[in-house]
Parts: C-alpha cells; sequence; structure tokens
C-alpha cells in the first residue's frame, strides 16, 4: 500500500554518489512517421521522390548516396538498378530507427538476384479488439510468396483480410533460385477503447459519364455513429449505396465514438468540361496563437490559382487524428488570409501538426494534390525542473526533516541529488537525472517545493519518472505534483502516478489550465510503500512547457 497523506515533494536517486551540476539532454519520442518513393516502379532513366517525416530525430541519415537530410523533407532519386534506400533516425540518447523503401527499376534485377519486395504493409496498423486489417504486398522476381501464422502461398502480388486477437508479426517471404527476401508488419491490437476503425471506403467505378451511376462501399468497425456526406447521412456499420453526381464530387465517411471521430474521403469523377482558370488553395504558413485558455494553431491559407474560390472547409489533424474543423471565407484569386482553430487548445506533448486546405474536396482546383502542409511545433521549455533542484526546499519524513539538496545516498533521512549517466529500469542511460529518495523508514516520504512563480497561459507539466537499475526490492512508490497558492494554508494535488518497478518508465502529463496567472510554488513529492527497501525514485524529465 503506498501513503496518502499529505507530504511535502521529493525525487528518488539510485546507488551511486550524488554529483550536482552537469548536462542533461531530454528527447521526445523517436518516431519515423511516414518513409516513402512515389512511383515505386521506375522505367531505366526516370526519376522518384523519397519523403519523409521523423519526430523526435537529432540526426537523419538515408543510405545509399544522400547521407544526412532535415528531420522532413524529399528528394529525387534516378537509380539505374533497384535500390533498397534506408533512412535511419537517431536521437540525443542514441537510439536509432530505421526505414526501408525499394524503389524498383523495370528490366534491372533486384540486389544479388534475390526477389524484390516491393512493399508490404497493413491498413489499418492498429485496430480493436474483434476488428479486421487488411495486408497488402507486391513482390517481384519470386517464384514462391508465402506468409506465415496461416495464411500461406499467395500471388505475387494481392491482398487479405486478417482479424487477430492479439498483436501480431506478419512475415511475408519470397524466394527464387538465387535465395529469399522477407518483409514484415505489424497489426497491432488495441485492448483499450480506440477510435473507430475505417475497414475500407470506396467508390466503384471511380469515374463516370454525366448521367451515370456509381456504388459506395464501406465497413467500420469499433464505432458508435457512422454518416456520409453529400444529403446521405446516418448510415450502418457496413453497407452500399448507388451515387448519381451531376460533377465530380468527394464522399467524406465519418464514423465516431466515445473516444473521438476519424473520417476518409473517396472522390467520384464525372466526366465535364474544365474551364481554363480555377483556384488552388495551399496553405502557406502554421504557428502557435496565443488564444482565450491557451495557445490555439493558426495557419496562413492562399489562393494561388487564376479564379476566385468559394468558400471550404480546413481540418486540423495532431499526432494523425482529426482535432477541428475551420470554415473559409471565399478568397479571390491571390489571396490570403490568417486563421485559427478555436475549438482546439495546443497540447504541447504533441507536436506533429497538420492542416489540409479544402479538406472536403468542394473545390475543384488547378492543383488537388497541394492542399496539405505538416510541420513539427516546437514546444517552449518554461522551467526545466530537473535542472532546477538545487533551488527546491526539500524535506522528508516521518518524521519531518529539512535536509539539504546533494546529500549522500547513503543518508538514512532520505536525500535529493543529481545522478550522472545513470542507467534507469527502462535500460537506457540517462546524462543527467533526479533522485528522490524518501526517508529509510516504512511509509517515508520526501518533497521540494521549488520558488514562486507565476503559471503561464498555455502550460503544461510533463515527467519521466520510474527507478534506477536494479531496484527490484521496492514495492513501488507515487510520484505526485503539487501547487501551493500564494496565500493558501495547504497545497493541492495537481496529479499523482503509481509506479512499480516493471522495466518501463511511467508518465505524467498535466493540463495547468486551472492555475494559469495565478502565483505559487510547485513541488515535487515521493511516497513509499511499507517497505523502504531500494526505492532509487528517479525524475528522468519535468519540465513545464507550453
Amino acid at each position: 500500500m503506498k501513503r496518502v497523506a499529505f507530504v511535502v515533494l521529493a525525487l528518488l536517486v539510485a546507488t551511486a554518489g550524488c554529483v550536482p551540476g552537469g548536462s542533461i539532454t531530454f528527447g521526445e519520442q523517436l518516431v519515423v512517421t511516414s518513409f516513402d518513393a512515389d512511383p515505386l516502379t521506375i522505367a531505366p532513366g526516370e526519376s522518384s521522390t523519397l519523403s519523409w517525416t521523423v519526430q523526435g530525430a537529432t540526426h537523419v541519415e538515408i543510405d545509399p548516396g544522400i547521407g544526412s537530410v532535415a528531420l522532413n523533407g524529399s528528394r529525387l532519386v534516378s537509380p539505374t538498378a533497384t535500390t533498397v534506400y534506408t533512412l535511419v533516425a537517431t536521437n540525443a540518447a542514441g537510439k536509432t530507427a530505421s526505414v526501408t523503401v525499394h524503389v524498383v527499376v523495370s528490366g534491372t534485377p533486384s540486389p544479388a538476384g534475390v526477389p524484390t519486395i516491393n512493399s508490404f504493409s497493413a491498413a489499418p496498423a492498429t485496430i480493436s479488439a474483434g476488428g479486421s486489417s487488411t495486408l497488402s504486398w507486391s513482390v517481384s522476381n519470386a517464384t514462391s510468396v508465402t506468409i506465415d501464422h496461416g495464411l500461406g502461398s499467395r500471388t505475387s502480388s494481392g491482398s487479405t483480410t486478417v482479424s487477430p486477437s492479439t498483436t501480431t508479426t506478419y512475415v511475408l517471404t519470397a524466394t527464387n533460385a538465387s535465395g529469399s527476401a522477407t518483409a514484415t508488419a505489424v497489426v497491432t491490437v488495441s485492448s483499450a477503447p480506440g477510435l473507430p476503425v475505417i475497414n475500407h471506403f470506396t467508390v466503384t467505378p471511380d469515374e463516370i459519364s454525366d448521367g451515370d451511376s456509381s456504388t459506395l462501399s464501406w465497413s467500420v468497425s469499433g464505432t458508435g455513429s457512422i454518416s456520409i456526406d453529400h444529403g446521405i447521412g446516418a448510415v450502418a456499420p457496413s453497407g452500399t449505396r448507388s451515387v448519381s453526381p451531376s460533377a465530380t464530387t468527394s464522399y467524406t465517411l465519418t464514423a465516431t465514438n466515445a473516444v473521438g471521430s476519424v473520417d476518409e474521403t473517396v472522390t467520384l469523377v464525372v466526366d465535364e468540361d474544365v474551364p481554363e482558370g480555377e483556384p488552388d488553395l495551399v496553405i502557406t504558413a502554421i504557428a502557435k496563437v496565443a488564444g482565450s485558455g491557451g495557445y490555439r494553431i493558426g495557419y496562413t491559407i492562399k489562393n494561388q490559382g487564376d479564379d476566385a474560390c468559394a468558400s471550404t472547409t480546413s481540418k486540423l489533424y495532431v499526432g494523425g487524428v482529426y482535432k477541428a474543423s475551420d470554415s473559409v471565407p471565399a478568397l479571390v484569386a491571390g489571396a490570403s488570409t490568417n486563421r485559427q482553430f478555436t475549438s482546439w487548445t495546443y497540447n504541447p506533448t504533441t507536436m506533429a501538426i497538420k492542416v489540409v486546405a479544402d479538406a472536403n474536396d468542394v473545390v475543384d482546383e488547378e492543383d488537388e494534390d497541394n492542399n496539405e502542409k505538416s510541420v513539427s511545433v516546437t514546444a517552449d521549455v518554461v522551467v526545466n525542473f530537473v535542472d532546477k533542484a538545487n533551488l527546491a526546499e526539500w524535506k522528508t519524513g516521518s518524521p519531518e526533516t529539512d535536509i539539504s539538496f546533494g546529500g549522500s545516498t547513503g543518508d538514512a533521512n532520505g536525500f535529493a541529488c543529481y545522478r550522472t549517466s545513470v542507467k534507469l529500469e527502462d535500460g537506457d542511460t540517462y546524462s543527467k537525472v533526479l533522485e528522490t529518495h524518501p526517508k529509510w523508514v516504512g511509509n517515508g516520504w520526501i518533497d521540494g517545493f521549488y520558488p514562486e512563480m507565476t503559471i503561464p497561459l498555455g502550460a503544461w507539466f510533463v515527467a519521466d519518472v520510474g527507478f534506477i537499475n536494479g531496484a527490484s526490492g521496492s514495492d513501488g512508490v507515487t510520484f505526485r505534483v503539487w501547487f501551493w497558492q500564494d496565500g493558501s494554508d495547504i497545497p493541492n494535488v495537481l496529479d499523482d502516478v503509481d509506479a512499480e518497478y516493471d522495466g518501463d518508465m511511467d508518465r505524467l502529463e498535466i493540463n495547468l489550465a486551472s492555475i494559469a496567472g495565478r502565483t505559487g510554488r510547485i513541488g515535487l513529492q515521493v511516497l513509499a510503500g511499507s517497505s523502504s527497501g531500494q526505492d532509487w525514485a528517479v525524475w528522468a524529465t519535468a519540465r513545464m512547457l507550453r
């Protein structure tokens, strides 16, 4: 059992001596969001465009022959033979992530004469229990193609639907006389309720003459309600609908449950005369904008076409998930306007932002493929509580005892100090962390209150917490964050998390909107369990962001 009574804030440390000072590197999660080639197959002498998006990296490199590149970008390549390009991203902690993509040059052999796996993917990659995903693949120069988990022999290209009950890695093996090549696709089965999953949404055929008909077909899992625009309205989780628009129309299916909404759009082209001059909407800039209750996402949209544009809808996606819409007024040719999404408050823990102009595709444009812009919005660090720990007032108990920061790790009264180049329970080595060890008694505690500050608008408290490697004897602790408002007799709990020594770090993400503009002291606290053994609790990161 963990002690839940009020105590002052503390940080937990490991076994070696405490060393004040030193540098520290914090990094967000390392993710290769995308790495694609368009087109995947070219003729000799033609080119393909590599494009990529990476989060949380300090260095990105592409081989062969390209070298260091920016976190987000594109590069034109003209290989003379089928080539496997490899992107390797590295973060400040030395962790790496790599992704490959094949560019097939028609009529040329694949590397070493073995088969070429042009693509192997799962869509969607994450499903809820009971849902389904579609595996799709394309293979060249193979005499046999097989997929494990009972799927068996397959043709060189195709697709199949799978419904695993647990997260499953599917392995495709392509074989010829020269050897074998393999590729993997992971279908993650979420045990927690998640967003709805659109298994498929298609229109067949996707091009008709004026007066003809086409059929919409869809299948959705994990949803409470489903609707299709352009007057169709609410529909069942799966079904078909015949449509006969008089002009090219994009149909958007929106699926909603208690977690949120997802949508998918298909376009039915109706053959008709296209005017010579058309509008062309582009997003030219995205930035944080101060607003009521916090920061909003602002953007600039421009009509760079030769004709006026009617009113449209822009949509905001954060980490790939739809968050908000904005109604954009009509724009004459060459005009631009600054807009913002007022219904969503910026969260500095999620920085991948995408804005889509004419998201419902209601306007015929000169270029239909340039409506999106993606950026990584940088969070501002207001206070680094690890670096400022020497300024806090530290106490332990019980009974309550004043201690000095940087004390000995052998002090039975408990201690708060820096640990450098220390390995934590997740197996990673951190350059500097804050260890806060409670008093070495049953249900002991430690806390530290920082100097008075005014909480800024749009601020969040974000921390990664856990144990120093080897603390298997601990019965767990509670990491807690307090706010002691100026003039109040006692502090208020902002949030806490119960942590066990389980090989994974825990995380606190606290929206400080409820105390924005107030002046007071932030406190960090660790509460021990009934045993005082190996409570080597650390704050690997603890920052106020906005």
